[in-house]
């Protein structure tokens, strides 16, 4: 072999010494540490079994791009284009049609030999090709251009190795820095929130927690529902029982809460362990029930979803509740296993596996053993449920009002210098009624992507922001998954921190430790004079909209003098893009220490009554105790001002309030054991009420 054919080989065995990724899950109020340490040790085992499976993995790999290597120079000419831009605005995207790259399953046993028995050379019979009409999707006119300058590559079925210099990147375990994003997998751990541990409707407080059952000794999830009017009468009225506890077989956890009207939904993900001739086994299941609250006092289960799976992510949108888990499947080889890998759900009782029609695979993920499973119920009518599979999805998975987009990586070589780089893919998938299907257009966008994927849900339009050699990398495309926008080559040699997405705008957080914000407007076609960078103080932990035109930052900065981390709170105006501006800025003193670390939904946001209340924990030096509280903080007029403090617990004992609602005339702060109300004129505590 060729010293350039060796060099070219080396980069590209590089980029799969990577783990599998994991899903990383919003803070509970209330955890006990048994379930974490069992939770750790599962997952410590299991990162053991598949880093051995892997290390056999690699070996396979390593044989097959030895033989990719060998053919780059004549296949690549044919799987890149390559479009040079201006400076600013540098379009370097190549586009597919869905012919060419994505097959829907025809049977079980047609998907079992295209991605376990032939990985290497599927058999190509696409659902939807250039002349032929779609069978599940409205949309028989694939776009997937990038824009009006590129160029598709056209569907054909003789082309089945069109992408063999692409080679499919294992999923990573996380980023060198672990990025804060406001929409990330689905689920938004940063901003607004759907889904949360407390959630209001105004009478009552749902509130998950747990506790130790006297009876039985484990511990136990409840929600209790809390009637909360009036504000000097609290009572909890009711429980549901929302997790079995621990034990050495099996861990169950609730994850989030939902609130639809009259329905109350608990997302709950369970893990149970098994050993048999001395084999270690563990399966995951994801599972959602529905609780009828029309009458708070005695709800009532009406419906129970479990799905195959490990938890993901979810969201309720548009009345309907979107359910992402990912399975595994291990060595088969017997065609009658067919059906062993295939994922399902059991409704009410009765289990069905999703359909291979509705399994999605392309020729580029060789190997690979795993499935992506969604799940889209109407929360009216829970009884169906429209699903969907997708071999060896990505770690980006986001669930919008009507559809689902996926991404994946890929390493690609460069026409020009014939490097190994980073690539991604992205795939659309159409939400209609009970029918989910491909949207026939995929996007190619340099570098990986980081801070996950966001698509407005004004208009569909999805915003990426990716990294790769030349820097950080901002993408718009439409609902056919044209690109609309794009600037490449940001802030390079920088290392991002935190990806926020606003509306119309993106904000890209760097700096050591987070004292800079690049600003990218999209509210009308990009110029240069719509990206600022600004000094934020830092604002690397949480951003939060408060109006179409203020921003409130809440961050950490560590003092390089005592060594000890302060809270910095940041107001900004960016009603003018181009003078996007601190308008002022609040550092707390050392006392106060934030009690709910990186949970950004910690963090209460009245914008009615342009107010904010952080949650921090202070020493109390003449008692020697420790004070829970709420620091509320005006903003009206640029300013920041703080008008009052809302003390949960003036002995507070690991079990800080990390909640905190507001209405009309009260303020509400929650921790695990308790509610405490507060007068909204002086924020002085009213009643409490313990669990």
């Amino acid at each position: 072999m060729k010293n350039k054919d060796l060099q070219t080989l080396d980069l590209l065995k590089g980029e799969f010494e990577k783990s599998v990724d994991s899903a990383k899950i919003p803070l509970k109020l209330q955890k006990q540490s048994i379930v974490h340490m069992l939770e750790k040790e599962a997952e410590k085992q299991k990162i053991q079994e598949e880093e051995a499976a892997k290390k056999k993995y690699q070996v396979v790999t390593i044989r097959k791009l030895m033989a990719i290597a060998a053919m780059l120079a004549v296949v690549v000419a044919g799987t890149l284009v390559m479009r040079p831009g201006t400076p600013l605005v540098a379009l370097n995207i190549t586009s597919h049609e869905s012919g060419s790259i994505l097959n829907s399953g025809e049977s079980y046993g047609k998907i079992f030999e295209d991605i376990v028995l032939k990985p290497e050379s599927p058999s190509v019979r696409p659902s939807v090709t250039a002349t032929q009409k779609p069978s599940v999707t409205d949309n028989t006119n694939p776009l997937a251009q990038t824009s009006a300058a590129s160029t598709s590559i056209p569907s054909s079925p003789e082309k089945e190795d069109a992408f063999e210099g692409y080679v499919y990147k294992e999923p990573e375990a996380k980023l060198e820095e672990q990025l804060h994003t406001s929409s990330p997998d689905g689920v938004s751990r940063f901003g607004d929130f759907e889904a949360d541990t407390v959630i209001e409707d105004g009478d009552y407080l749902y509130v998950l927690t747990s506790g130790r059952d006297n009876e039985t000794n484990k511990t136990r999830e409840v929600i209790l529902v809390v009637k909360i009017i009036p504000d000097n009468d609290m009572q909890v009225v009711s429980e549901i029982p929302v997790s079995d506890g621990e034990s050495n077989e099996k861990i169950d956890e609730c994850v989030e809460i939902y609130l639809q009207k009259n329905c109350l939904i608990t997302v709950n993900k369970s893990r149970s362990f098994s050993t048999v001739d001395g084999v270690h086994f563990e399966s995951d299941v994801t599972a959602a029930s529905y609780y009828d609250i029309s009458n708070p006092e005695n709800p009532v289960k009406i419906h129970e979803h479990i799905q195959d799976g490990g938890y993901v992510s979810s969201r309720l949108c548009d009345g309907k509740l979107y359910l992402v888990t990912s399975t595994s499947f291990s060595e088969v080889t017997e065609k009658a296993d067919a059906e062993r890998i295939i994922p399902g759900s059991k409704i009410n009782g009765e289990y069905g596996r999703v359909s291979a029609e509705n399994i999605f695979y392309d020729n580029l993920s060789a190997y690979a053993k795993t499935f992506i499973y969604v799940t889209v119920t109407n929360v009216s009518a829970p009884s169906k449920s429209a699903q969907f599979a997708f071999h060896a999805g990505g770690k980006d998975v986001y669930c919008h009002a009507d559809s689902i987009v996926f991404s994946k990586n890929f390493v690609r070589t460069n026409e020009v210098t014939g490097a190994a780089e980073d690539c991604t893919f992205v795939y659309r998938f159409n939400v209609k009624g009970d029918r989910i299907s491909y949207a026939n257009a995929v996007a190619e966008i340099n570098g990986k992507i980081v801070g996950g994927l966001y698509a407005d849900e004004r208009n569909g339009n999805l915003k990426t922001v990716t990294v790769s050699d030349g820097g950080y990398n901002v993408y718009v495309h439409d609902k056919e998954m044209k690109c609309v926008d794009t600037v490449e080559d940001l802030l390079v040699g920088e290392k991002v921190k935190t990806v926020k997405y606003i509306g119309n705008r993106v904000y890209l957080v760097y700096g050591e430790n987070g004292e800079k914000t690049s600003i990218i407007d999209f509210s009308k076609k990009l110029k240069a004079e719509n990206i600022v960078s600004v000094s934020t103080a830092t604002l690397s932990n949480s951003l939060y909209e408060v109006t179409e035109t203020v921003l409130l930052g809440v961050g950490i900065r560590n003092g390089e003098d005592s060594g000890k981390s302060n809270a910095v709170i940041t107001l900004f105006d960016f009603s003018n893009p181009e003078n996007f501006r601190s308008t002022d800025t609040l550092e707390l003193s050392e006392e106060y220490v934030l009690a709910a670390g990186n949970d950004g939904r910690c963090v209460m946001v009245d914008s009615e009554k342009q107010i904010f209340g952080i949650p921090v924990i202070k020493a109390d030096s003449q008692s020697h105790t420790d004070v829970s509280s709420y620091l509320i903080f005006s903003i009206e007029g640029g300013k920041i001002m703080q008008v009052g403090e809302c003390i949960h617990d003036d002995a507070v004992v690991g079990d800080a309030a990390v909640r905190c609602v507001s209405t009309d005339d009260t303020v509400y702060t929650v921790s695990g054991k308790k509610i405490v109300s507060h007068s909204a004129e002086g924020y002085k505590a009213i009643s409490k009420v313990e669990f």
